[in-house]
Parts: C-alpha cells; structure tokens; sequence
C-alpha cells in the first residue's frame, strides 16, 4: 500500500516564486477569456486549467474556487477606474478639471475591461459577493464624486441647494450605465469605438455633468 500524496498546499501571491506567480497569472487572463467566451455559469475550472496548461490540482495552488479567481479578475478591473495610477486627489487642481480626468479615466478603463464588465453583469445575478463587491465600488465612486460636488460648493460656482450625495449618486450611475449601454451592450459602439471614441464620449458625459450642476461646459 502506498503512502497517501500528500496535500496541495496554498500559497499567498507573496510566497510564490517567479514561476509560480507567472502561472497565476496564467490562470487570470485564462479565466477572463473563458468566462467571456463560454459565459461565467457555463465555465468549469477544468476549462480554465485546459485554457492554461496546467494541471487540475495545479488550480488549488493559487486559488480556493472559481469565485475566488473572478473575484481577482474584477478588482484588477476597478483599480483602473477607481484609483487610477497618477489620479488626482479630490482637492487637487480644477474640480472642472478633475471631472473631466475623472470621466476620462473611467470611460477608457471600462471600455479596456468591457469583457469582464458583462462577466459581471452575469455573475452579480447569482454570486452574492460579486454583488458585494459591485456595490462597495459604486459607493467608492460615488462618495469621490460627492467631494468633488462639496468642494465646488464651497468656493461659490454650484448652488448650495444642490445636494452632494444624491447629485453625485445620479451622476455616477448615469455614466456607467452609459458605459455598460456602449461598451458590454454594443449600442452606438461604432460611433465610440477605441480610444478616440472612449475620449469623445467622455467629453460628452463630462458636458452633461457640468450642465446638471449649473456650470458652464466651456
């Protein structure tokens, strides 16, 4: 009789070597394809590890479940538009001018990471956490957009009558619902197709914003 093999243990991403974080990546960016492609429902970790070329038992190394893996395909995703390398604090600069940023950076970051946007259309429909997750992102965003609003109150160019939070609530979602219509839905997506495209229809959303508070786009 043979001794049993003894179990797989899991490693954080710190203690892995360069080989293994290489293949943790691997098993990322091969997720994100067969989520995209077969669906988040329909996909099976062995279509993953397949995609990957590595072996099933391999999958544990690095993750516990499917659910921790597009946990991390996601919070990749929201890095970009939320705390974007190089963004500007709340109080730094133009608010005009960080709206503006600010809507540039979270229209080409959405339409960068579109695949994993309708992922996660899919998922939040049955995975409470990826629903959690969602959330606490829109009330990061929304909570950023509510300090811009305050800090254009107080220095007199928007009314006081506005309030910050449901403004900024409304604002938000009016841009990611956009996004999702153009960029996961399709719709009008020639006329905002690449970065040019993204850019534009930035400007556009950013023209919007600016009007609903009062201010003058130019």
């Amino acid at each position: 009789m043979y001794p049993a093999e003894p179990a797989r243990t899991r490693r954080t991403p710190e203690e892995l070597s360069d080989r293994g974080q290489r293949t943790r990546r691997t098993l990322i960016d091969s997720a994100r394809e067969v989520f995209y492609q077969h669906g988040y429902l329909e996909s099976k970790l062995s279509d993953i590890t397949e995609h990957a070329g590595v072996a099933a038992g391999t999958f544990y190394i690095y993750f516990d479940n499917r659910e921790e893996l597009l946990a991390q395909i996601i919070a990749e995703s929201y890095a970009d538009s939320l705390d974007p390398r190089g963004a500007r604090d709340v109080h730094e600069g133009r608010p005009l001018d960080r709206i503006r940023h600010g809507n540039r950076v979270y229209v080409e970051s959405y339409r960068s990471h579109a695949d994993v946007h309708r992922i996660i259309d899919e998922a939040s429909l049955v995975d409470e956490s990826i629903r959690a997750m969602r959330a606490a992102r829109a009330l990061a965003l929304f909570a950023r957009n509510a300090q811009t609003i305050r800090e254009l109150i107080r220095l007199g160019l928007v009314s006081a009558m506005i309030e910050p939070d449901s403004t900024a609530r409304a604002l938000s979602l009016m841009v990611s619902r956009t996004c999702n219509y153009v960029y996961v839905q399709g719709h009008e997506l020639d006329t905002y197709r690449g970065r040019a495209g993204a850019r534009n229809l930035a400007e556009e959303l950013s023209d919007i914003w600016l009007r609903a508070l009062g201010l003058n786009p130019g």
